[in-house]
């Protein structure tokens, strides 16, 4: 199919690739051939669409790309996962090759399944291959069509405020809510978490495809902490259907969830779960900065869109995206040590006035 970006270009402003570094093309498809379904084949067939590009611009730079490692899970360890794979069509041994990978690596999972996280363990354990992870995408995701040259500069402006405010306000308005609802969110020490900033260039590096989002963890309030209780506390709500949720946050935690019952029993399940205790505190405040991400899913796509979106917990459960096709806008304002505000979004439009050139959109 005809694509509206530059699969080379996308490799060269992301990656950069350089001469004497390797590409590794990751996919999940089934190896038993009767397995493998329509999303597979779709699937698969993004692969080498990429691969085939990426071995144009092997050529121009004199790097290697190796034939795509097709593998399945077969269990996941804490320790790793382990499976079954194979390359070139011989088998492969998939803990031994991912084992062996290293700070001249990149590797490229397009999968259905993400692998991020164990790419990641691995990458804490002292690998330092890089990583641009395509989980639940499809070839013509619009957020591909971004300009990656600007992410990497929006990201920064606003890495730099998450790190220099105390707190972030959040005004929540729509056609479909009693009133603008306030939530305002403790930054108090806190330093944006991933650098999802649209380039992966050095070793040890991670970005999902396509990227672009501003992430922090929230302080929650920790025990013995100087900071004390967290101050997050305020009404965040959640539309779906014109049907309205709306949880209450204090000392960085969920106290309760009030609005249509068969959304607030849901999300009670899930955020009050006994087996969860960390469900009920604000695990990240993200702030999509790719301007072609689209508001549907997969959610790696559609947290990037212009837009806030928060997730609850350790394991970052989330429940809406705040984009522009949201019904709910947010204001988003950083409040400073000093007491000063400064309004950065409005009607879930960013201020390009206040963040400059980069965020006109």
């Amino acid at each position: 199919m005809p694509l509206n970006y530059d699969v080379k270009k996308l490799f060269r402003v992301t990656l950069n690739p350089m001469r004497g570094e390797n590409v590794l093309f990751l996919n999940d498809r089934p190896l038993d051939p009767s397995k493998v379904t329509a999303d597979h084949k779709a699937r698969d067939e993004m692969v080498q669409v990429w691969m085939a590009a990426m071995v144009e611009l092997a050529k121009e730079r004199k790097f290697t790309v190796e034939p795509v490692l097709y593998y399945e899970v077969t269990s996941k360890d804490a320790a790793g996962w382990k499976g079954k794979a194979e390359q070139d069509g011989k088998p492969v041994a998939l803990e031994a090759k991912l084992d062996a990978l290293t700070a001249k690596d990149i590797v490229l999972p397009v999968t259905a399944e993400s692998i991020t996280f164990e790419l990641m363990r691995r990458q804490a354990a002292g690998q330092a291959f890089r990583v641009a992870s395509a989980p639940g995408v499809r070839i013509d995701q619009k957020g591909f069509e971004a300009d990656f040259s600007k992410i990497p500069i929006r990201f920064k402006a606003l890495a730099e405020r998450i790190q220099a405010a105390d707190g972030v306000e959040v005004r929540f308005k729509g056609k479909d809510l009693q009133k603008t609802y306030k939530l305002f969110i403790d930054l108090r020490g806190v330093r944006y978490k991933y650098f999802e900033n649209g380039h992966c260039h050095d070793p040890g590096r991670l970005i999902n495809l396509p990227s672009g989002c501003a992430n922090c963890i929230p302080y929650r309030g920790e025990a013995g902490d100087p900071r004390g209780k967290s101050l997050t506390k305020g009404h965040a709500p959640v539309v779906k259907d014109g049907k309205t949720a709306l949880f209450t946050f204090k000392n960085g935690a969920v106290t309760d969830i009030a609005g249509d019952e068969a959304m607030v029993a849901e999300f009670k399940k899930a955020v009050f779960d006994p087996a969860a205790p960390d469900m009920k505190f604000l695990g990240k405040l993200g702030i999509g900065v790719n301007e072609a991400c689209e508001y549907k899913e997969p959610h790696v796509e559609k947290e990037k869109a212009i837009g806030i979106h928060w997730g609850m917990g350790n394991a970052k459960k989330f429940f809406t995206v705040y984009a522009k096709e949201n019904p709910v806008h947010v204001d988003l304002v950083f409040v400073y040590p000093d007491g000063t505000k400064e309004t950065v979004m409005r009607d879930s439009k960013f201020a390009a006035k206040a963040l400059g050139p980069a965020f006109k959109l």
